[in-house]
């Protein structure tokens, strides 16, 4: 998801692949969301977020909690 890094970032994405990742994020946390995983709540959420930065303004230190938390699960995706 570093695509939300540099729209949020540097408005450089095109809006819809951002909404492409905001809706993903959404609909796989809502899926996973039946079985209580938390970390699904979590991707809801993020989602969310990643929807409401087309938006309005996102603090910085929030983007980057955002970018980190998405990538480290990228990584330990690939890694499991």
């Amino acid at each position: 998801m570093i695509i939300f890094f540099i729209s949020a970032t540097f408005g450089v994405i095109p809006s819809s692949l951002v909404w492409i990742a905001g809706i993903y994020l959404i609909i796989k946390g809502l899926a996973f969301a039946i079985l209580l995983d938390p970390v699904s709540i979590i991707d809801i959420i993020v989602g969310i977020i990643i929807l409401l930065s087309l938006a309005i303004t996102i603090h910085p230190l929030l983007i980057a909690v955002i970018s980190v938390y998405l990538l480290q699960k990228g990584l330990m995706s690939l890694v499991a």
